[in-house]
């Protein structure tokens, strides 16, 4: 069992080695520094001894709220959006009023704005907050439960959000509220025995930060109440997800979700660079979802430590997943998932250029939609690690349709004099309003053409036969379209008779 002990300056170093994701570590097993203190200056000091993620604390002091807070804190200082969860396994009465609970603060100051989920001597849980510096705390209360209590704190900003749970999957929320943060808070676990002279102890397991430090517009979560809580972290372009999980299919899911909304058709790539085998069937890849429902209608490609790509989908909500073997490979490799209406289409790549289709399915899926990476250990008792890069949700551009074209002059079986003028004409469109040209045809010989609208020709001294008169338009991007042809006849029209005078021969007398 290791101790967390004070330093001369009233602060204390402990290295914790538990899973923490965060910006330059995030990896299982890294080791991340825990300081603590005494908030408020109580009477009686506090104390923490530690085994892995478990803490022993004792404490004494008056209590959490109104102006001024005298607890003790074990805190890490954190610079923007984190959340905090830990399960309280027991605490010891030091006053009824005692309380432990995880904690974010702006200052180690007992005015500073913060705010706290807390579990109470008597089983009832509190959400807590000043929402800034000096001013009076306010107070939700919560579910009565009883040991052990699942508590957790989220920070989005300057947004505090406060849950409860009996088992750490499913959480219920106390409350939430605006709290006047600085960019670096400082995240920990809060023990006041609500007594100046009596201490109390807690003992707290499973206490995981996760940092949230994702791209505008994404977040992460975990889908279905995985038993192993997820993490991601995310720096310069890669992800460091844990997840936990027991599956991804079936009728519902269990996995680790970072995700983001998108409206229309979308084209989302990935290359999942490593990945632990927790499990032969453990997933990582690409998704698009119905809803965060565990059982929501979705489309995702995955890939796996031992049998490949998995193209799968599930119809609707809670329908049974359909699954399609993409073939062999492993990580690393790229995997891309293209939305076009209905229509999902699935392909692999070994270097994020040249791609090959899985397959391609119909699923009815909502929009908006959301859309990320997924990953699941396909275990209930054990992590997998991935590591993702190259993620880009894009925008699927629509089609360059062809453009049309009409011959609307002259009418097929037009009849015209030898020598006159014809006037071709034409209608043209393009749905990208792209129109280049028209061109006015002669069977294959090409007439004349025209650029701008109204589309004409004039063919002069025309000579007198039969003829298919035609026009043909292109746009911009070189696609064209042919009108249907007419048929024409340009005859010599009225013209005077002839005459000729011929000699007549006399014939000779026989004598």
């Amino acid at each position: 069992m290791g101790s967390i002990r004070r330093s001369a300056a009233g602060l204390a170093v402990f290295v914790a080695a538990f899973c923490i994701a965060n910006n330059t570590s995030g990896r299982s097993g890294a080791q991340s520094t825990w300081l603590q203190t005494d908030i408020g200056s109580p009477a009686v000091a506090g104390t923490a001894t530690n085994s892995g993620t478990s803490f022993t604390l004792t404490a004494a002091g008056a209590g959490i709220g109104s102006r001024t807070d005298r607890f003790f804190f074990v805190y890490q200082p954190i610079s923007g959006d984190v959340e905090i969860r830990a399960r309280v396994d027991g605490l010891s009465e030091g006053d009824r009023g005692t309380q432990v609970g995880v904690m974010i603060r702006g200052a180690l100051s007992g005015r500073a704005a913060m705010g706290t989920t807390l579990l109470n001597a008597d089983g009832g849980t509190t959400y807590e907050r000043r929402t800034a510096s000096d001013h009076n705390t306010n107070t939700s209360w919560g579910p009565q439960l009883a040991d052990p209590v699942w508590l957790r704190l989220v920070r989005a900003r300057n947004t505090l959000t406060s849950y409860t749970s009996v088992d750490g999957m499913k959480w219920q929320l106390i409350g939430r509220d605006t709290v006047s943060l600085p960019t670096t808070a400082y995240v920990g676990l809060a023990l006041t025995s609500h007594s100046t002279s009596a201490t109390a102890t807690a003992t707290v397991s499973q206490v995981s930060i996760v940092r949230n430090n994702l791209p505008a517009g994404q977040q992460s979560t975990d889908i279905g109440g995985p038993r192993v809580i997820g993490a991601t972290s995310y720096a310069n372009g890669t992800y460091q997800i844990r997840a936990g999980g027991a599956d991804i299919g079936g009728s519902s899911d269990q996995f680790h979700y970072v995700y983001q909304s998108v409206s229309g058709d979308a084209d989302v790539t990935v290359r999942v660079a490593s990945q632990t085998n927790s499990s032969g069937l453990a997933k990582a890849g690409v998704m698009f979802r119905g809803s965060l429902d565990a059982n929501a209608a979705n489309v995702s490609l995955l890939l796996t430590p031992s049998s490949g790509y998995l193209f799968e989908r599930r119809p609707d909500v809670a329908a049974t997943t359909a699954s399609t073997s993409g073939g062999s490979g492993v990580a690393p490799g790229w995997l891309r998932l293209k939305r076009t209406g209905a229509l999902f289409t699935a392909y692999k790549s070994s270097d994020g250029v040249n791609w090959t289709v899985i397959g391609s399915d119909s699923i009815p899926l909502p929009d908006p939609i959301y859309v990320g990476i997924a990953a699941s250990s396909h275990s209930s008792t054990v992590a997998s690690d991935v590591v993702a890069d190259g993620f880009s949700v894009s925008a699927v551009q629509a089609a360059d349709l062809p453009p049309s074209v009409t011959l609307t002059a002259p009418a097929d079986g037009a009849s015209f004099s030898a020598g006159s003028t014809i006037d071709l004409t034409a209608t043209a469109s393009d749905p990208e309003n792209q129109v280049s040209r028209v061109e006015f045809y002669n069977g294959s010989t090409l007439l004349g053409s025209a650029s701008t609208a109204p589309y004409s020709y004039s063919w002069t001294n025309v000579a007198a036969g039969g003829y298919t008169v035609s026009a043909t338009v292109y746009d911009a991007a070189g696609q064209k379209a042919q009108s249907t042809p007419a048929n024409i006849t340009v005859s010599q029209g009225n013209q005077p008779p002839t005459v000729s005078l011929k000699s007549k021969k006399k014939s000779k007398k026989k004598k």
